[in-house]
């Protein structure tokens, strides 16, 4: 434990964090790195002695110092941390600890997401996702929204395969079947079933809620504490986190089933 706590000291001190991170583009000497942070020449030197105690820096034979490989895994490890702190109050009222292990340690894929706290921004820009998706469009939901519906369509339309995910246990709104939009999309899902454009699975409980399409779009919303879906959560910035989407979707799945739970089939034959 004393270890830890002499490398976290280390990491928590600002100025030899940006020591690491700048020396984690190429191997630098000290002037170069306090006038590139506009540090002193003796506060640098100070800090990259401390860093190469902690054994996270080295010296090399021409005096610039680089990141040992201990130093390097430091660093991978922390954009977990930082996204984790970037949005400490979104995570102090809603949890990851549902997700399984293997991606609970790879959440700092999701650093350069950007956040949506607004849900009718959230709605709307899953709706466009929806529109625009062509290759395929992967949802995971823990309920089948009326809204949704014209724009599920729309994807089937466009030819894009579409996976959808739902939970088990999931439930209608009254007159959900009789609404104009379900008729027809139903009509539409049918054909594509039959062409193996679209396919459903159903699984025991709905850990994350994920709208991924194959234009590098995506949206992830984590539960609140209650295990309910407010839909707050993160929009897709870059490769990384819509490879965190993608995997986390087949993760589910793979593990999910194909048979219709009997709730469902009552509602759809009535």
């Amino acid at each position: 434990m004393e270890k830890l706590c002499n490398f976290l000291f280390e990491l928590s001190n600002e100025d030899r964090l940006l020591i690491l991170l700048q020396l984690k583009q190429k191997s630098q000497k000290i002037a170069h790195i306090s006038k590139k942070l506009n540090f002193t020449v003796q506060e640098t030197s100070r800090n990259v002695s401390r860093l190469a105690e902690a054994n996270l820096v080295e010296r090399r034979g021409n005096g610039s110092f680089q990141l040992t490989a201990y130093g390097e895994n430091a660093l991978n490890l922390l954009p977990g941390f930082n996204f984790l702190s970037k949005y400490v109050n979104y995570f102090t009222s809603h949890s990851l600890s549902r997700l399984p292990h293997e991606f609970f340690c790879r959440i700092g894929d999701l650093l350069n997401c950007s956040y949506v706290d607004d849900v009718m921004i959230t709605f709307f820009e899953a709706e466009k996702m929806m529109d625009e998706a062509e290759k395929f469009l992967w949802l995971m939901s823990d309920q089948h929204l009326v809204s949704a519906i014209p724009h599920m369509k729309k994807a089937l339309e466009n030819g894009a395969k579409l996976r959808v995910l739902l939970p088990m246990d999931l439930s209608f709104p009254a007159g959900y079947f009789e609404q104009e939009c379900v008729k027809e999309y139903s009509l539409v899902e049918k054909k594509a079933k039959r062409e193996g454009q679209f396919e459903e699975r159903w699984i025991d409980r709905i850990d994350a809620a994920i709208g991924v399409s194959g234009n590098v779009v995506g949206r992830v919303f984590f539960p609140t504490l209650e295990g309910r879906f407010d839909y707050k959560g993160f929009i897709v910035a870059d490769a990384l986190s819509h490879r965190f989407c993608l995997d986390l979707f087949e993760h589910y799945w793979d593990k999910a089933s194909t048979v219709i739970p009997d709730q469902v089939i009552d509602k759809i034959s009535r």
